[in-house]
């Protein structure tokens, strides 16, 4: 624990106070009570007001001096290393505190004529209410000192917790935009490869491709950082970039859906279907002369929502690295579920092909459902 911790003393609001008087109110109804039931079982009644007496004085006492107990307590507080200072500060301020309390009660039980036939001197009381009382002052103290720690103690790693929890979601929602930032240009860059090879041979097309990359790049760079968005917002992304595929391959692709329509509300991370479609080209169909099919399908499973991207192609050497686009799927899945979604490249046995398989939470609008 570092100084300026040792010295911040803590914020008590209303609340704390209010909850610190009930407090005092509950012990002093408890010891009138246990005062009365001392004389019943003496077999003698006592008035209210003599059950009363000294637990009000006591408890007036303690309730006016405990804020003084309780900033001793955040000035010095028993921290590792600093037992032995708060010893020389609390033991001596417990002392002095118990004698002003004697100092204090006695005119009062002269006022009220408690004292009229004791044949007490002030003085006296003085020194019996100091010696009489000095244990009980004691652990009162001490008992002030202990629930002021335990309560910093508590507000304390709470703060920590929340620290650490704001660290660790802060953390995680830079380490999505990196993902994310790296993404974008990876998809720009192979559309604009699209785009010039379309140039030495149909310009017009080349030109409707770029138009139809401005109305995704409006799409992709958006302004409220959502990381995640409805199906049915990442099929009509998807539409654009097959689009633009298949101005470069024509008929060679053939890209096929089977949605069930209750999927189309889930939530998923955003930009996550592009990079698989695009494996399935890259890897599956674009290498083969005759081209090939590919199938996107989503399936509610459960609690999860299960989408795959299925080709006919060549199929992917599931032992190869990774490229940037499957690589960044994974790391997302765990950025934003924690090991709660899955991602699996695995190869078609009929027919050959490659099929990705991606799982999430089944959640819409935010909320699991």
């Amino acid at each position: 624990m570092n100084e300026d911790a040792v010295l911040s003393a803590p914020r008590r609001g209303p609340r704390w106070w209010a909850a610190y008087t009930l407090g005092w109110l509950a012990l002093i109804a408890l010891f009138t009570a246990q005062n009365s039931l001392y004389g019943v079982f003496q077999g003698r009644g006592m008035p209210l007001s003599r059950a009363l007496l000294y637990p009000v004085l006591d408890g007036a006492y303690w309730l006016l001096v405990s804020p003084l107990v309780l900033l001793l307590a955040d000035r010095v507080p028993f921290a590792k290393g600093r037992r032995g200072r708060a010893l020389l500060v609390h033991v001596p301020s417990a002392i002095a505190l118990s004698a002003l309390n004697a100092v204090t009660t006695t005119p009062v039980l002269f006022a009220l004529g408690v004292m009229k036939d004791s044949g007490m001197t002030p003085t006296r009381l003085v020194g019996a209410l100091l010696v009489g009382k000095l244990q009980a002052n004691l652990l009162t103290y001490a008992a002030i000192v202990f629930l002021a720690h335990a309560l910093e103690e508590r507000r304390r790693r709470r703060e920590e917790e929340l620290r650490a929890a704001r660290l660790v979601a802060g953390l995680s929602q830079a380490r999505l935009q990196l993902l994310e930032i790296q993404l974008q240009p990876h998809f720009l860059f192979n559309a604009l490869n699209t785009v010039s090879s379309l140039m030495r041979r149909d310009v017009e097309a080349a030109d409707r491709v770029l138009a139809r990359l401005g109305d995704l790049l409006r799409l992709a760079i958006r302004p409220d950082g959502a990381q995640e968005v409805p199906l049915e917002e990442e099929l009509s992304f998807l539409d654009g970039y097959v689009e633009i595929q298949q101005a470069r391959f024509g008929d060679r692709l053939r890209v096929e859906r089977d949605i069930a329509p209750e999927t189309r509300a889930a939530l998923l991370p955003r930009l996550v279907l592009q990079p698989l479609v695009e494996n399935a080209i890259r890897h599956g169909v674009g290498p083969r002369a005759t081209g090939g099919r590919i199938v996107i399908a989503a399936r509610r499973t459960g609690d999860a929502l299960v989408l795959t991207v299925t080709d006919d192609g060549l199929g992917v050497a599931l032992d190869a690295p990774e490229g940037v686009g499957v690589a960044n799927t994974r790391a997302r899945l765990l950025a934003l579920y924690a090991g709660a979604g899955s991602f699996a490249l695995v190869a078609v046995p009929a027919g050959g092909g490659t099929e990705a398989r991606l799982t999430v939470p089944w959640h819409t609008n935010g909320a699991a459902e």
